[in-house]
């Protein structure tokens, strides 16, 4: 069973950011793209910043190990969402 099935078979909520429709969105110019996923890559880090203040109050990942994954995992989409800007701003600049 893969990880993301154990995940949500034992109840724990995945949050995913598709930044990739962002990126590919043809309404938005380069800086609307860039100002919402940056935008909500920064949401995404503070919500898991929170949560892991909430994890520590109850013991840490060992106490809660659902909630520590759910923030590992949010951590985790904010960086990809970054990393993603990074490239693609990257690819401009050499095109």
């Amino acid at each position: 069973m893969k990880l993301k099935e154990q995940r949500a078979k034992a109840g724990v909520s995945i949050h995913k950011y598709n930044w990739h429709a962002d990126m590919n969105n043809k309404d938005l110019n380069v800086n609307e793209r860039f100002s919402r996923i940056f935008g909500k890559a920064k949401s995404i880090e503070e919500s898991a910043k929170s949560q892991e203040k909430l994890l520590n109050i109850r013991g840490g990942a060992g106490k809660d190990t659902k909630l520590g994954e759910q923030v590992s995992d949010m951590f985790i989409d904010a960086i990809k969402a970054k990393l993603a800007l990074l490239q693609n701003i990257n690819e401009s600049i050499i095109e």
